[in-house]
């Protein structure tokens, strides 16, 4: 894919300014003119360190404030100035010049090497001239692109082919070279295999293109020689043929452009071998410098030929007059004349692709939405070139556009605040009309958007007011109450004025009798979080105080919308105590640890002014009762209530089934029987109050999902939300680092109450088409869209992890039926603090308490990436994959990170502060951030979700990263940065490597577990790509480094696996061998966008691990691989082959030229094959396994397909 190149500017100008400027920065123009060496004396080059980001060190995790920019005066200059005639040079070499975008530079060698004459070597990192001993002979084609590189009136004076020799063993004696002028158009390929017959794939000695004959076998050429150059013997270095004329003439259209043929001249069998385009090392890849001029005569120019000296350059010369004036900002006047070489030559981008995204927003809970808010997150295209989100317009299907907010989320190789890279994802704010189950089509384009009007914020001292135009919410910065007051327009005066609350909001906790407000104190930041005019959200952190002591930490992120009586309140409250040492360990994963935080209720209330209060309360199945008002009102869900309700891992509580709902002290609801369907003991889960003054009504996303719950009306309008609600007959309990996010909704409207909750308890999205993701966009990892014809046995498993009749994801959460795991009973996996997890159902015995997976390996990447290939039309699939990817997030987000001191800051101040928690004073400062892996296999315990390390070898950050960029979310955007910061910490400051035990990074994949550092390389990549900070490609870099075969006994030269000997000693697992690979390739992916160039150290690793694990691969053998291997040469054989495809696909993709590439194809195949239809050993195609398994199927397989299907 190719990068926006700058645009064009007058190059004398250019070049005037740099000389002047150099000058009095005392630099000199020849400083200027020889920045960019054009002879490199060997292959060595000196390795460039990236910096590291500048952090701020303090004691205390306290925000750090932004300083303002200051500018440092500059002198300003007046000159007179001339210069006679202007030379010039344009360069071109791949990857790096004119600038890294460039690649128009092809070659390839052509050979008769072992009689085959069908060799296509165009994907070769090097050239070759020469002839064997068995007098086979090698030549050379190499082409570059030149179409508008050059100013029109462009004239050349010289041009020079460079090339870089190195010794490669065959050229003990010295050989001319001639290069000649190419007579027929060839196409490079990209084959390696000297064997292989690719007469199909490109240039051959044979054939210049697929089925086009050359005239002559070995290239048609002309006769006449454009230069000779003599090869010593053992050459390293550059050499350089005159190709002036032919450059010439092709400038001038006088010939086509078809490059130039290199040929040995007769003499000893020898060959020569010099770096082509496509060496890792850009530097060395060859290179066409031409110098040219613009009107005028010729410039005095003389070139030296010399194999080992620099192309030449023009002399500059000087004669300046300099008179400075004494004045704050210097003056100086300049009469200079000199003959300069400039810079590149730049060029106008190329035309961006257009920009035609539909999008489909699908209503399915029967509710008609009018202007009803989506925030949908929505990848751009590298080659669309958007640069400013301005400039981009939604529009319906009647092709108007309609009111539109856009928010920068990631660039393509850049920072998102970093406006000179394009547009990689955009968070797109509308407000969409969408029929009762019914869908719609928005697109999304590049235009003039309209002008935007709404929401109106007002700052002061005191008070932070939102006004949508449909309400006005105060909220007071020294006392945190929620909404101070809410004014509506009740007297339809035109003016939103009216008070509707008799009293502040409030946010109250209790404990022990204590209790504990958000207003007992100053909130520690009230702060936009983003600022716009159809979406505004307010973030509010602080403490619950009581006693003058703090029980739980907040956030509070309060989203309001343009023309909505709503407020969306994402409500995180944590256990931001410090963590005890216990041996080198937080002491924080049993209940009643230390510092754990217990308390009795939470909940969030408004009180409207007015009198004759009514109360409206949601049922099951769409069910509502109301009516007036004399006492109380209740909704209360104290269990899930599905069929084991009494089963759960919080069972020990729950004293009923279901819900109940209560009013005037009547029965509305009582619990359900055990004998009562499932769905009419599950509440909608809201609530609300009519006054003669207005209407609250508010409901908790999730209700039931998250129980215990409760919405509570009183006679004197309150309505009160209980997020861990008084009824409950227990008490909850939050460890250090634990947290919980509720999103509870509140409409203040005066139309139908229950339609507007359900749209807000179900907000629509507009969702792209699988193809525009993955093949347009390509904002994910290399894969294509659900196939269920070409690969019927791969999606036929996916499709069992949510639609296996009996047995699948949803089920499971139920507890109800068995999976084939014979253990019972069977618990469910509902309730605040688990909904969300998957029970690993193969590893959960006897007893109430399960193991939980923690989302190991990743749930919500899995389910996220799989929704994405499932967009296709109506289908009911992405709807499923999207559900368990949201709550898969949130889980993980709240209870699997162990949040630190820093949760909660702004996203540019949090990297600051984990670097001040992360160490000491903290005792365990290195968990901060981390997160708890798989509960220990088959070892249920009480102390749900903690029984496990702390470590990042259970999965990466992907998931909650791409369902950031799905949605914008605060909450999940600081889990993830959280991770991030956490992996880099522990990478950059284990004091041992390889494995010290949890604590440390585990980044030598043969001392300990080979997924640390596949997790380790995974997550610091995806960081560094969200962000652009160079201290996550300087920590992925170290996992390359320490975990790359040659640092491993396994990657010693004999090592090979024996299936007929028990592993000892040290050991290791091939399968997750594979995962490092496809961390690498991902690194790969992304640093080669990021740098413009491939790291020789990771393409390195990849390629030794392919060959490796293919070379260990018994072809043909029941059990071909190894579950596990030792030092000892000890392999403990089963089929566990599904992941090995992914990885050798990407070595297919960064291969350097190695010679099994063959061998990698065949053992990818084969692994591919045995791992969709044999999973395990013994399971029925299209059936659930186990639900680790089903997610292990559902994240690989992606770029064995694509490269499958592509071949890329």
């Amino acid at each position: 894919m190719r990068r926006p190149r700058p645009t064009s500017h007058p190059l004398a100008l250019i070049a005037l300014c740099v000389a002047l400027t150099a000058f009095l920065l005392g630099m000199g123009w020849e400083s200027i003119a020889n920045s960019a060496p054009l002879n490199a004396q060997s292959e060595k080059a000196t390795p460039s360190k990236t910096p590291k980001r500048k952090r701020k060190k303090t004691r205390t995790p306290t925000p750090t404030r932004k300083r303002k920019k200051t500018r440092t005066p500059t002198r300003t200059a007046t000159f007179a100035a001339t210069f006679t005639p202007v030379a010039q040079t344009l360069i071109l070499q791949n990857g790096s010049s004119p600038d890294a975008a460039y690649d128009g530079a092809t070659d390839a060698s052509i050979t008769t090497w072992g009689g085959n004459t069908y060799a296509n070597l165009g994907g070769m990192e090097y050239v070759q001239f020469g002839e064997d001993a068995a007098q086979d002979s090698f030549r050379a084609l190499l082409r570059f692109e030149l179409a508008n590189l050059l100013p029109t009136g462009a004239q050349v004076d010289d041009a020079t082919l460079e090339l870089y020799a190195y010794d490669a063993g065959y050229d003990d004696a010295a050989r001319d070279v001639v290069a000649h002028t190419a007579s027929r158009d060839w196409l490079e390929g990209d084959g390696w295999d000297l064997s292989a017959d690719a007469r199909n794939q490109g240039v051959t000695w044979s054939t210049a293109r697929p089925n086009v004959a050359w005239t002559n076998p070995g290239g048609d050429f002309d006769a006449a020689e454009l230069d000779r150059v003599t090869i010593p013997a053992n050459p390293n270095g550059w050499y350089r043929w005159n190709v002036t004329s032919a450059v010439a003439s092709w400038l001038n259209s006088w010939t086509p452009n078809y490059g130039f043929l290199l040929e040995p001249d007769n003499g000893a069998w020898l060959h020569h071998q010099f770096r082509s385009s496509e060496y890792r090392d850009a530097s060395l890849r060859p290179r066409l410098v031409i110098h040219y001029h613009v009107g005028g005569p010729a410039p005095t120019f003389t070139p030296t030929r010399s194999p080992q000296t620099a192309t030449p350059t023009s002399t500059a010369t000087f004669a300046v007059t300099f008179t400075p004036t004494r004045t704050p900002t210097s003056t100086a006047t300049f009469a200079v004349t000199f003959t300069p070489t400039p810079p590149r030559t730049p060029t106008t981008p190329p035309a961006p692709v257009a920009l035609n995204v539909a999008l489909t927003v699908r209503e399915n809970n029967g509710v008609a939405r009018v202007n009803d808010p989506v925030t949908q997150g929505v990848p751009l295209p590298f080659n669309a070139y958007v640069y400013n989100a301005s400039t981009l317009v939604l529009s319906n299907a009647s092709q108007q556009a309609v009111p539109a907010q856009f928010t920068v989320l990631a660039r393509w190789g850049g920072a998102p605040d970093d406006a000179s890279k394009p547009i990689k994802w955009v968070l797109v704010d509308f407000q969409a009309n969408v029929a009762a189950n019914g869908s719609a089509i928005y697109q999304l384009k590049t235009g003039t958007p309209p002008a935007l009007s709404g929401i109106q914020t007002t700052d002061s001292a005191t008070t932070l007011e939102v006004n949508t135009g449909a309400a006005r919410f105060s909220l007071n910065k020294n006392a945190f109450t929620l909404f101070d007051q809410i004014y509506r327009d009740r007297d339809n005066d035109g003016a939103v004025d009216d008070a509707l609350l008799a009293a502040p909001g409030s946010i109250a906790g209790h404990a022990n009798g204590v209790a504990y407000t958000a207003d007992a104190t100053a909130p520690q930041e009230i702060a936009l979080e983003q600022s716009g005019a159809l979406h505004t959200v307010v973030r509010v952190k602080g403490h619950l105080r009581g006693n003058g002591a703090n029980l739980l930490a907040y956030t509070a992120r309060l989203h309001f919308y343009a023309n909505q009586p709503t407020a969306r309140v994402m409500f995180t409250v944590w256990n931001d105590n410090l963590m005890v040492n216990s041996n080198g360990q937080p002491y924080i994963k049993e209940f009643g640890s230390p510092n754990t935080v217990v308390f009795d209720d939470l909940s969030l209330q408004l009180q409207l002014a007015g009198a004759n209060p009514n109360y409206i309360l949601a049922g099951a199945n769409n069910e509502t009762w109301s009516g007036a008002l004399t006492t109380n009102a209740e909704l209360y869900q104290e269990s899930s209530g599905g069929p084991q309700w009494n089963h759960a891992p919080d069972n020990v509580s729950n004293s009923f089934r279901g819900f109940r709902a209560l009013a005037n002290g009547s029965t509305l609801h009582a619990a359900c029987d055990d004998a009562a369907d499932e769905n009419g003991c599950r509440s909608q889960g809201w609530g609300g109050a009519q006054t003669s003054t207005g209407s609250v009504v508010a409901g908790v996303r999730y209700f039931w999902q998250n129980y215990p719950k409760a919405v509570n009306v009183d006679a004197n309008g309150a309505v009160s939300v209980g997020v861990f609600p008084a009824q409950y007959p227990a008490s909850f309990e939050l460890r250090v680092g634990e947290q919980k996010t509720h999103e509870v909704v509140f409409y203040f409207g005066a139309n139908n109450a229950s339609n507007a909750l359900r749209a807000l308890q179900n907000p629509l999205h507009a969702w792209a088409s699988a193809d525009y993701y993955l093949t347009q966009a390509q904002a994910f990892d290399r894969a294509i869209p659900r196939d269920p014809t070409d690969f019927a046995d791969f999606e036929g498993y996916v499709d069992a992890t949510i639609l296996y009749p009996s047995f699948n994801l949803f089920i499971l959460r139920d507890g109800a039926v068995n999976s084939g795991w014979l253990y019972a009973p069977r618990p469910e996996a509902w309730g605040w603090r688990n909904f969300g997890d998957t029970i690993a159902e193969d590893e959960t015995g006897g007893g109430s308490y399960p193991v939980f997976t923690n989302q190991q390996y990743d749930h919500p990447w899995a389910a996220l990436f799989q929704m994405v290939r499932a967009l296709n039309g109506s289908d009911s699939r992405a709807d499923l994959w999207w559900q368990i990817a949201e709550s898969g997030a949130w889980h993980q987000a709240d209870v699997d990170v162990i949040h630190s001191l820093c949760t909660g800051q702004a996203p540019e101040e949090m990297l600051a502060c984990m670097d001040t928690v992360q160490g000491p004073p903290y005792p365990v400062g290195w968990a901060m951030g981390g997160r708890l892996t798989n509960q220990w296999h088959a070892d249920p315990s009480v102390n749900l979700h903690r029984h496990a390390l702390i470590d990042y070898w259970s999965g990466g950050l992907r998931g909650l990263l791409y369902y950031y960029y799905f949605t914008g979310d605060g909450v999940i955007k600081d889990a993830w940065m959280e991770l991030a910061e956490n992996a880099r910490w522990r990478v950059e400051h284990s004091p041992c490597n390889p494995d010290c035990g949890p604590g440390y990074a585990n980044n030598n994949p043969g001392e300990g577990d080979a997924r640390g550092p596949a997790y380790a390389l995974e997550i610091l990549t995806d960081a560094y790509g969200a962000t652009g900070d160079a201290a996550y490609l300087d920590a992925a870099r170290l996992v390359i480094d320490r975990s790359h075969p040659d640092q491993t006994w396994f990657g010693a030269p004999n090592y090979a696996p024996n299936p007929n000997v028990a592993p000892s000693g040290k050991q290791t697992s091939p399968w997750a061998l594979s995962m490092i690979m496809k961390s690498l390739g991902r690194f790969l992916d992304v640093q080669t966008e990021w740098q413009g160039s491939v790291d020789d150290r990771a393409r390195d690793s990849l390629v030794t691990y392919a060959t490796l694990l293919a070379k260990w691969w018994r072809l043909g053998d029941a059990q071909p691989t190894c579950y596990r291997i030792g030092e000892n040469g000890g392999c403990s054989a089963e089929t566990w082959d599904y992941m090995l495809p992914d990885g050798l696909a990407w070595a297919l993709a960064y291969d350097d030229g190695r010679a099994d590439r063959t061998r990698w194809q065949a053992v990818g195949a084969e692994a591919w094959q045995k791992g969709v239809s044999d999973p395990w050993n013994g399971y029925a195609k299209n059936t659930f396994t186990s639900s680790k398994t089903q997610i292990m199927i559902a994240i690989n397989g992606s770029a064995w397909m694509r490269w499958a299907i592509n071949g890329k």
